[in-house]
């Protein structure tokens, strides 16, 4: 399944999304949202709803305006019971998972902030809780606005109720073939979501860092490589890998794995 949006939500499967809704299923990501007759601030307020609010996105306004700290389209969206209006962008998400007990987990930009993103959960309209986490790679050059990512949810890692998050950030650049990217692995445990691990890789040829996460059941690796030279079609550089795991309800870290990487360039 193949979503639009800044964030996207997946289970089991890597899911790449960018960073404008696109036609279909959303979630309001705004705690009291006002919907209008128009995609503007000075329209009149036709209703309103609240978080967690399902709804389908129809169409988009043709540019983007600047409200509060974001940069957004206007999405004219339609509610379950037919209502329609006017919603501006950062206040809808087109990513929503349920937890069980009538939660729901939504992922989207921070209210207040450019460069970071807020994990919400919500049970029945009200926001139970919410984190946000500063974006890594993010860049204020418009040059730098391409943005993707990928988001994957890894049911009771740590056991029952206990699950894993996994977040991965792209930055690509209009101007050239470099890019930057954020890498980040979380634990949800009841509605608090705590970080494990991250860090901040990208490419400008022919050097390249990159940060993965891999899980399996009560553990998360962490790989690290950084290549700074290519040799007669040899890759040259180094990496460590490391794991993390749950100890008496503390995450904790193994020492690093240290390698060097003597490689020919994938084809």
């Amino acid at each position: 399944m193949r979503l639009a949006f800044c964030f996207a939500f997946l289970i089991s499967s890597s899911l790449l999304a960018d960073e404008s809704l696109h036609p279909g299923p959303a979630f309001v990501f705004g705690t009291q949202v006002n919907v209008h007759e128009k995609g503007a601030t000075t329209a009149a307020v036709k209703f309103m709803l609240p978080i967690g609010a399902k709804v389908t996105i129809e169409t988009a306004t043709q540019e983007k305006v600047v409200q509060g700290a974001r940069s957004d389209f206007w999405y004219q969206i339609k509610t379950a019971d037919g209502r329609n209006g006017f919603v501006f962008g950062s206040l809808l998400t087109a990513l929503g998972e349920e937890l069980g007990d009538g939660r729901l987990l939504l992922v989207g930009w921070a209210e207040n902030a450019k460069d970071s993103f807020e994990f919400r959960i919500v049970q029945k309209g009200s926001l139970v809780s919410s984190r946000a986490f500063a974006l890594l790679g993010y860049s204020q050059d418009p040059a730098a606005a391409n943005y993707c990512h990928t988001m994957e949810l890894h049911r009771n890692l740590f056991g029952q109720g206990n699950h894993a998050i996994s977040l991965l950030s792209f930055a690509g650049s209009e101007m050239d073939a470099g890019f930057s990217n954020g890498a980040y692995a979380f634990i949800l445990r009841g509605n608090a979501i705590d970080l494990v691990s991250q860090g901040q890789g990208g490419a400008d040829a022919p050097a390249y860092a990159d940060y993965t996460y891999s899980f399996r059941p009560g553990i998360i690796e962490e790989k690290f490589e950084e290549v700074g030279d290519i040799q007669e079609g040899i890759e040259i550089g180094e990496g460590y890998t490391r794991q993390f795991k749950l100890v008496a309800g503390k995450i904790a870290a193994s020492e690093k794995k240290i390698y060097k990487i003597r490689r020919p360039v994938p084809q």
